[in-house]
């Protein structure tokens, strides 16, 4: 069945380029969309996508991805995020 409208998700900290087209997705947090990438499935964090439909091209922080989901930094106050993260990288 057609839906008119999908609910779209953007999370904190993502980077979407010009003439970007984000289809009824979520594109979660850390994410690089290139200009002109259609995201046609759910983007995964800490990625960077491009073309169309939308692929990873690169992982972020690959090795260190679940550990940085798992501290939530996102939700703690600015210097407790910093310390956090300064011990991760």
């Amino acid at each position: 069945m057609f839906e008119e409208y999908k609910q779209i998700i953007t999370e904190s900290d993502v980077w979407i380029g010009e003439g970007a087209i984000i289809i009824g997705v979520a594109v979660l947090r850390q994410v690089q969309q290139a200009a002109g990438a259609v995201a046609t499935k759910n983007v995964p964090p800490y990625t960077i996508v491009r073309w169309i439909p939308a692929k990873v091209i690169k992982y972020r922080f690959e090795k260190k991805i679940n550990r940085i989901l798992h501290t939530k930094w996102w939700n703690l106050d600015p210097d407790e995020a910093q310390k956090v993260m300064e011990e991760i990288m």
